[in-house]
């Protein structure tokens, strides 16, 4: 299948937003609005929310509702976390650090709020920090180290929230590699490289979590890997919403035909198959068993973040230096926030873009780094 072919099979244009992916689905959004349209809140193109060379615009790590103010976490580039807030989901605040203790400053982690304020993640550049670490918070911006919860594959960015149905904090992330099923891979079994989903669980905040994980989502279960487009799960966002899970993970929709080289200027013989990123709507009973809801249909609108190269691709054995689309529409790539956020009566999905393509040079040096909110309505 052509990349061409791909879009004509995910007919992403029939469905421009969330709450249509959800009709029908028991525990999903109402829109009230005939078109609900995202709305850029912190953007590295307009020097929105403080955007300055130390606290660049990142994935959301958090968004939480503070009584009557909204508060909202992102990776800052060298700033670590930062957080904004609004009392009208419109007008932000200027974005202040979190504070982690002083050898971790500058790494980036989530936050949310249960029985206090929780945070986690990968703290890079101090020795003996493997694997997801765990901090309290008496406020949400001051951070304590708790300790080590389990080893996994940490390159992207978890979903993590206390349980209710199962009285335990659980985690959700990535799987990918040759690594055993129990250490996050997926052992003999092609394509290795290849990308799923994890749960972990524990019943406290604690270290050493009792449950290190399992691999509940791998895409060989969900596409036909015989074909050239082989989606794959990039990150999970799970959430719990209503009665029910739900998750709108980031798929990376990986082109056979669209190999790129020298990704991430990694050398001449570094190959990589790119493609659109975007997410999509599973759903679970369990949080363990998910079933897709609509298919490949994306669950956030693609048309305000399309970009129009006229750019031959860096096919294999060329240099990766240009766009990797061919007179066509790319996406870039699309990160939800991994909840639906309930404030002053309405329903909001924060989400992050940049506007490149997935392995594409230069990394990280892109027109457009933006945090979108898109409104969902009220809930019937």
């Amino acid at each position: 299948m052509t990349f061409d072919k791909f879009w004509r099979y995910a007919s992403w244009r029939r469905l421009l937003f969330l709450g249509a992916l959800a009709a029908g689905a028991g525990g999903g959004p109402a829109v009230t609005q005939a078109n609900p349209q995202p709305v850029v809140i912190v953007s590295n193109r307009d020097g929105s929310g403080g955007f300055s060379a130390d606290i660049s615009v990142g994935a959301v790590n958090g968004v939480e509702v503070i009584g009557d103010t909204l508060r909202l976490y992102y990776a800052a580039g060298a700033a670590g976390t930062v957080f904004i807030e609004s009392q009208d989901a419109e007008h932000w605040t200027d974005p202040l650090p979190i504070q982690l203790p002083p050898a971790m400053q500058g790494n980036s982690i989530g936050v949310f709020y249960h029985d206090g304020w929780k945070g986690y993640g990968r703290i890079r550049g101090v020795p003996g920090m493997s694997g997801m670490q765990l901090f309290t918070s008496p406020d949400g911006i001051r951070f304590q180290h708790v300790g080590w919860a389990f080893d996994w594959k940490m390159d992207t960015f978890y979903s993590m929230f206390w349980d209710p149905f199962a009285a335990e904090y659980r985690a959700y992330g990535r799987v990918r590699g040759d690594r055993g099923r129990d250490e996050g891979g997926w052992g003999d079994d092609p394509p290795t490289g290849r990308r799923g989903i994890s749960m972990h669980a524990n019943r406290t905040w604690s270290e050493n979590w009792e449950h290190p994980g399992q691999i509940i989502a791998d895409p060989k279960d969900y596409w036909d890997y015989r074909q050239d487009i082989r989606p794959e799960f990039y990150v999970p966002n799970v959430f719990i919403d209503g009665d029910r899970y739900r998750a709108f993970p980031a798929v990376i929709f990986s082109d056979a035909n669209r190999v790129i080289t020298n990704y991430r200027h990694r050398g001449p013989d570094s190959t990589r198959l790119t493609g659109p990123v975007y997410p999509i709507e599973l759903e679970s009973r369990d949080g363990v068993h998910f079933t897709l809801v609509d298919g490949d249909e994306p669950a956030v609108p693609l048309e305000p973040h399309l970009r129009f190269s006229r750019h031959e691709p860096p096919w294999y054995g060329e240099d990766n230096t240009e766009p990797t689309c061919p007179d066509a529409y790319e996406v870039g790539q699309l990160y939800p926030f991994g909840r639906i956020i309930t404030f002053q009566g309405n329903r909001y999905l924060f989400y992050f873009y940049r506007d490149d393509t997935h392995y594409e040079n230069p990394a990280h040096q892109t027109l457009e780094r933006s945090i979108y909110r898109l409104p969902l309505g009220v809930r019937d």
